[in-house]
């Protein structure tokens, strides 16, 4: 049998497959390992949520996280594989987490600022010039109106 009739062969597989679970086989795949981990999990008592402490009632609830940010550590790799860096929690709280910066290369506070006003200025920068100027230029007749008034 040649390649071409192989190839013909596994697509017609993989769409009869697909149809059946009304996912590709590889969707279905993960389903199944993540209702198997969620399964042990509460057979071990491990579905409680490593952010808010909560019950995770549901597989749809149900995420796997890294305690500690694997894409900043010093070895990416090793910190992503790293067993015990891992933890269960709800969906929602890894996302919430995930959206929120994680522990910031910023050796301080007044470093942080610094870093998120250039940011904003590079994006913003002629606006923000235009209304300093507008408020220097009030400033300044707002003094004169009042040294005017004072004589």
């Amino acid at each position: 049998m040649n390649l071409a009739a192989q190839i013909s062969i596994m697509n017609e597989r993989h769409k009869r497959e697909s149809e059946l679970f009304g996912m590709s086989v590889g969707a279905a795949n993960n389903k199944l390992r993540k209702q198997i981990m969620f399964d042990l999990a509460k057979r071990l008592n491990l579905h409680f949520c490593y952010r808010c402490g909560h019950e995770i009632v549901h597989v749809d609830q149900f995420s796997v996280e890294h305690m500690n940010a694997w894409r900043i550590a010093s070895d990416p790799v090793v910190a992503f594989f790293d067993l015990n860096n891992i933890a269960f929690s709800h969906l929602r709280c890894n996302s919430a987490a995930a959206r929120r910066s994680p522990q910031k290369k910023y050796a301080d506070a007044k470093e942080r600022k610094r870093v998120q006003f250039q940011r904003y200025y590079k994006k913003n920068g002629r606006a923000w010039n235009d209304r300093r100027i507008a408020r220097r230029k009030e400033l300044k007749d707002l003094k004169e109106r009042n040294s005017n008034g004072l004589e």
